[in-house]
């Protein structure tokens, strides 16, 4: 297997050693080809190269002096920079963040189009460029968005870089909810609080998700994390799928009295007063 997805690139011969995120569906052979994407965004030098993609994009209307006069501005300290000395510099177009086939692109409105530019020629030159083989392109014209804007979706929130906020969508919330109340409130109704450890698991992806704009969720949920843990330990023979659906945990008091505490920080009524 790693053989098979060895990469090659100029005269170099990655061969990926690991699986990062294991399992057989894993898509970790993607992370070698994608962090070279990344160094290649963030250091190459195209010059004025252009790309089909690239000249369709279209910026998003600029600020008026008064709104920008108001934009919220980051305060930089030892231990968050920011990236102003970055992108100020002329030897660097742009921070660029990969995460599997997701892509983050920061830069100043008069570069934005080259960072971008920068973007998709790394991609081509790594994954191939559109007109090598029949195969579909690397970046698909067809789920290409030519608009750029402050305002942005990256990784299941909501980023406004003017107001230099991060939310964290009300469909995830009400989607967590529901997993409170269908997966852990409703089973442990009873006087012998158990669940399943997949009822146990399955919350706790979300909650760790919005934790990053709401760390309290972190701490309310680490008690239900230990409880899992616990099992998983206690289990002395391989942990199998049937196991996973069918075994019964006890939940403690005090992890109870956390979940309670977290289900009711999901209302809409609470959402307003945070």
């Amino acid at each position: 297997m790693a053989v098979l997805w060895a990469t090659g690139f100029q005269e170099f011969l990655v061969i990926p050693c690991g699986m990062i995120f294991g399992g057989k569906n894993s898509p970790s052979f993607y992370m070698i080809p994608g962090e070279l994407r990344a160094h290649l965004a963030l250091a190459g030098d195209f010059g004025d190269a252009s790309t089909a993609l690239s000249e369709t994009i279209i910026l998003s209307t600029p600020p008026t002096p008064r709104k920008a006069g108001q934009m919220t501005r980051a305060t930089s300290d030892a231990v968050n920079p920011g990236a102003a000395l970055l992108l100020r510099d002329p030897t660097c177009w742009y921070t660029h963040s990969s995460f599997v086939d997701d892509t983050g692109i920061a830069q100043t409105r008069d570069r934005m189009v080259g960072a971008i530019t920068n973007s998709i020629l790394s991609a081509y030159i790594v994954f191939g460029f559109p007109s090598e083989d029949r195969r579909t392109p690397c970046l698909n014209p067809f789920k290409w968005s030519p608009h750029v804007s402050h305002h942005l979706r990256f990784l299941g929130y909501h980023i406004d870089t003017r107001a230099m906020t991060v939310q964290w969508p009300d469909k995830k919330r009400a989607q967590l909810a529901s997993l409170f109340d269908v997966d852990l409130l409703g089973p442990l109704a009873g006087a012998n609080p158990q669940l399943t450890p997949r009822q146990n698991a399955s919350p706790l992806g979300l909650v760790r998700q919005g934790a990053f704009v709401s760390p309290m969720g972190s701490f309310l949920s680490l008690r239900l994390q230990y409880t899992l843990n616990d099992a998983i330990r206690k289990q002395k023979r391989r942990v199998t799928k049937r196991w996973w659906h069918t075994s019964r945990v006890r939940i403690p008091d005090n992890a109870m009295a956390d979940i309670h505490l977290l289900r009711s920080f999901l209302t809409p009524e609470s959402h307003q007063q945070l």
